[in-house]
């Protein structure tokens, strides 16, 4: 079965000694649930050409899988310069992993600088074969019992109490207790009854399933938020009133995440995550602090985090 996720990340690596240090390979990074990594190899020693790959490590079990993704390559040498490679799609599958051919004389350095740094963006398109790992079921053989509505997701039927996600989020207290039958069908024409169950089912449109079933456990107390899960989880909170939900991210922001602090001070913004933000610009104690945080171009910066840098500038002064 596809699922679509939609899913983006990073890969940042630096090698040095790259024209005549044979084959390297970076350090593994874990997004959703994969392991990834960076390598290159020369076609020779001393040879301006060399290859670079993008290693995509699947537990054995999943005999069968793929990943289609789009994938942007980028180099940036030593003066600082970043060069785009290449960005176009790629099935990963077993045994076949996304690579380009990169020729050293294209950069603007000498054979002196023998050391670049590659960045892999990745977005996540679809995956088959595999998902990821659930900690709570909401299937109708475990929840049945306990159940008295289905929310119909992507296609995924997910058993649950209307009384206890009425009690977490102002958008099910609505849609499930306060507004009329009659306009609940209105505004769900495929609502009825699950032919297995008898269950009343309503469908949830534009919601990708696997960010739902990560929400649903965070109300239901699980601890699934990682930084691969938080800004869904945040999106979702605010679509459905959940505050529970959005504690709890800003909670993990500002203890566990390895997230970028400007992008924590973006989403601190977007959100009101005003402990979240208070926590972020506490980090900044000196202009030094803030501009190794800084990007190459600050323009680049949303205009709401570069005026409340600017604000917190001020304070230095």
């Amino acid at each position: 079965m596809a699922e679509t996720n939609k899913k983006k990340f990073v890969i940042s690596q630096k090698f040095e000694n790259v024209l005549n240090g044979g084959a390297q390979i970076g350090q593994g990074n874990e997004h959703f649930d994969i392991s990834w990594r960076l390598r290159i190899q020369p076609e020779n020693l001393g040879n301006p050409k060399f290859s670079i790959e993008l290693d995509c490590f699947v537990d054995p079990a999943y005999l069968k899988w793929s990943i289609d993704t789009v994938i942007q390559w980028e180099i940036i040498s030593k003066s600082g310069e970043k060069k785009i490679i290449e960005k176009s799609g790629y099935s990963i599958q077993k045994y076949s992993n996304p690579s380009i051919c990169f020729d050293w004389s294209t950069l603007d350095c000498s054979a002196d600088d023998d050391w670049i740094t590659v960045e892999c963006h990745v977005e996540i398109l679809k995956v088959f074969g595999f998902s990821k790992k659930r900690f709570r079921k909401f299937d109708e053989e475990t929840m049945k019992n306990v159940s008295d509505v289905i929310l119909k997701v992507d296609g995924e039927q997910f058993f649950v109490s209307k009384l206890f996600l009425a009690s977490q989020t102002s958008f099910f207290k609505f849609f499930l207790l306060d507004s009329p039958p009659l306009e609940k069908c209105e505004n769900s024409e495929n609502s009825g009854n699950s032919e297995n169950s008898g269950i009343p089912e309503f469908p949830l449109e534009n919601i990708d399933a696997n960010d739902f079933q990560v929400f649903l456990e965070v109300l239901y107390g699980e601890l699934s938020i990682d930084d691969d899960t938080v800004i869904q989880l945040l999106e979702l909170a605010e679509k459905f009133g959940a505050p529970t939900v959005t504690q709890q991210c800003e909670h993990y922001m500002c203890l566990e995440t390895d997230i970028h602090l400007l992008k924590q001070l973006e989403l601190s913004l977007k959100f009101k995550l005003d402990i979240l933000k208070e926590h972020c610009l506490s980090d900044i104690e000196t202009v030094y602090d803030l501009h190794k945080i800084l990007p190459e171009n600050v323009a680049d910066l949303p205009s709401p985090v570069m005026a409340l840098l600017f604000e917190k500038v001020m304070t230095f002064f």
